[in-house]
C-alpha cells in the first residue's frame, strides 16, 4: 500500500485528535470525581457546623430557662430547627450522592441520631419555657448531650475521616 504524503498527514493529524480526545475525557472525568468528592467533604463540614449550632442554641435555651425569658428561649428555639433542617438535608444529601457505602451507612445513622436528639430538645424548650433553667440543664446534660456527642464523635467523624481520605488518594494520584 502506497499513501500519499497527505493521507499520511491527514492520518497522523486524526490520530493526534483521537488522543488529544481521550486524554480529554479521562481528564474530564477525574475532574469530575474530585469535584464530587470535595463537594462530599464540604456537605460532612456543614453537617458538623449545623451541630455546632444546634448545640449553641440549646444552651442559649438553657441560660433563657435559667433568666426566665421567654423571648430568649424563643429567639433560640428557631436557630434550633433551623440548623436541624439544614442537618438533615445535607446528611440526606450526602448519603444519596456518595459513592461510598459506608458514608451511606454512617449518614443514616446520622440521620437517626439528630431525631433522636428531638425528643430530649423538646423537653428542654418546654422546661426553660416554664423558668425551670436547671432541670433544663439537667435534660441537656444529662439526655441530649450524649446523643450529640455520639453523633460528632462517632458517626460524623467516620465519614469526614472516610472522605479525607478519598480526597488525600485523589491527590496523590494525580
Amino acid at each position: 500500500m502506497n499513501y500519499s504524503i497527505g493521507t499520511k498527514l491527514i492520518g497522523g493529524t486524526a490520530l493526534m485528535f483521537a488522543l488529544i480526545g481521550t486524554l480529554g475525557y479521562f481528564a474530564l472525568d477525574a475532574m469530575q470525581t474530585r469535584e464530587s468528592a470535595d463537594a462530599d467533604y464540604l456537605i460532612a463540614q456543614n453537617i458538623v457546623r449545623s451541630q455546632t449550632e444546634m448545640i449553641s442554641a440549646q444552651r442559649g435555651i438553657v441560660v433563657g430557662g435559667f433568666a426566665n425569658d421567654a423571648a430568649e428561649v424563643g429567639q433560640y428555639r428557631p436557630v434550633f430547627y433551623r440548623y436541624r433542617d439544614e442537618n438533615r438535608k445535607a446528611a440526606e444529601h450526602l448519603r444519596r450522592s456518595s459513592e461510598s457505602s459506608e458514608v451511606r451507612i454512617l449518614t443514616a445513622e446520622l440521620l437517626d441520631k439528630v431525631a433522636e436528639w428531638q425528643g430530649p430538645f423538646e423537653s428542654l424548650v418546654a422546661k426553660a419555657l416554664l423558668g425551670d433553667g436547671a432541670q433544663a440543664y439537667d435534660i441537656r446534660i444529662k439526655i441530649a448531650r450524649p446523643i450529640y456527642t455520639r453523633a460528632i464523635e462517632t458517626e460524623l467523624a467516620e465519614p469526614l475521616s472516610v472522605l479525607r481520605n478519598r480526597l488525600q488518594n485523589m491527590e496523590a494520584r494525580a
